[in-house]
């Protein structure tokens, strides 16, 4: 059964036993049933690894007839801390999340962070910030989340398109420049699988355009797979307008379905913040049902305590695959800063096409997934293929390889093997 959501049919029970134990009175108070009701649950062995509390230490699994792909790192912290939540009804948008928030900020040395609901609704969201309008383009790769584009239709801009560079996850500078007009306001960056990128020659090229711009242009980093992640000295992907980080269960961290917006920027963080959720400022605009619930940010901010062991862990499992493919396979990977790679997903790339990869990992009962999962932007818009030859690639011979921080032994093993088995 999936883990999240044998985690929600559990924390279910647990609330039902709630109810049933206040009415035969077996406890008289919320603080006794935590006490009896946690230790009912972490006493409970659940399949896999999910009541393992994550230490980052290497897994002795046993030998399983399949290897999943993804299986989310949820720790006995995090149920207990949601428990918790939930039996003090703490379920919508409050002091935890507001807590959450700040631990977020602190954490990452910014002055701002905002909970939302979803990736769309924080991209929704801060393009909002930007006042971004119909009149307005937003650049992008094609590779990008979806997420990015659905929010520029939710507020009807022009989405504009590049292509990755070849052999690399990456756009080339000189290909966004090129597309910087008068229209644009927005330019999104993205560090796809945890790969980490040199984005400072855009940010020093629109520093100097802002200058002498009538409209000023701004830079948003999808730091999703590379949060946490350093570059001499600072966290990577949090020195433009504003960052933002999914939460879903597919990325370092997560709350089950989320993300957190960060920015330095006072004026720009009051609007996000006032548009969140109803009830805002008294001058009437439109505003949104995005805020977490507390439940969510209990969660949070357990995951949030050990992100460095989760990155720690997937960084070893990640420079094991890819001494691997250095040393001989016929697959090949772009990750090229291993030191800063957060190796978030494991993606590689066959000569040969996607049937024959995909087949050949299905007869190893090694499960994968597509490297863009709902197709590159470009598809989603009908656009030609031949217009973005290098994502088009990638998509087609590429699949995402299990790199979870609970994988075992033997299955890193497993997974070698069969990287180090290809031709």
């Amino acid at each position: 059964m999936h883990q999240p959501i044998i985690l929600i049919f559990h924390i279910f029970m647990l609330y039902t036993m709630q109810i049933i134990f206040f009415m035969t009175g077996v406890c008289k108070t919320q603080k006794t049933l935590v006490v009896i009701m946690s230790h009912l649950y972490m006493g409970h062995n659940m399949e896999g690894n999910l009541t393992n509390s994550y230490d980052g230490q290497e897994r002795h699994d046993k030998r399983e007839t399949g290897i999943a792909y993804l299986k989310p790192t949820i720790s006995k912290g995090d149920i207990k801390s949601v428990l918790e939540s939930m039996i003090s009804d703490e379920i919508s948008y409050g002091q935890t999340a507001r807590t959450y928030e700040k631990e977020f900020a602190d954490t990452f040395e910014m002055q701002y962070a905002l909970s939302t609901i979803s990736l769309t609704s924080a991209y929704h969201l801060s393009f909002l910030s930007f006042e971004v309008t119909t009149e307005h383009e937003i650049i992008l790769s094609s590779n990008s989340s979806l997420a990015a584009l659905d929010a520029i239709y939710q507020v009807d801009a022009k989405p504009v398109l590049v292509d990755i560079q070849k052999n690399s996850f990456h756009p080339s500078d000189e290909s966004i420049l090129n597309k910087i007009n008068d229209k644009t306001k927005i330019i999104v960056l993205s560090y796809p699988y945890g790969s980490f990128n040199d984005y400072q020659g855009i940010k020093n090229s629109v520093e100097e355009l802002n200058k002498s711009r009538k409209n000023k242009l701004f830079i948003i980093e999808d730091i999703s797979y590379i949060i946490g992640a350093e570059n001499n000295g600072h966290y990577a992907g949090l020195d433009s307008d504003l960052s933002i980080a999914g939460l879903h269960e597919d990325m370092l961290m997560t709350i089950g379905k989320g993300a957190m917006i960060l920015t330095n920027n006072k004026t720009v963080y009051s609007i996000l913040k006032d548009r969140r959720m109803h009830g805002g400022s008294k001058i009437y605009r439109p505003r949104f049902d995005y805020g977490i619930a507390d439940y969510q940010a209990a969660m949070g901010l357990e995951q949030l305590g050990h992100l460095n062991a989760i990155l720690e862990r997937k960084r070893k499992i990640g420079e094991k695959y890819l001494e691997v493919i250095r040393q001989n396979s016929g697959l090949e990977t772009y990750f090229k800063q291993p030191k800063i790679d957060t190796f978030g997903a494991f993606a590689v790339v066959s000569q040969k096409p996607l049937e024959h990869i995909q087949k050949y990992f299905n007869s190893l009962q090694i499960d994968t997934a597509r490297t863009i999962p709902y197709g590159p932007l470009h598809d989603n818009l009908g656009l030609s293929p031949l217009d973005f030859p290098n994502t088009t690639r990638l998509f087609e011979r590429g699949l995402l390889l299990p790199v979870y921080a609970s994988l075992g032994r033997i299955s890193i093993e497993r997974i070698m093997a069969s990287i180090k088995g290809y031709y």
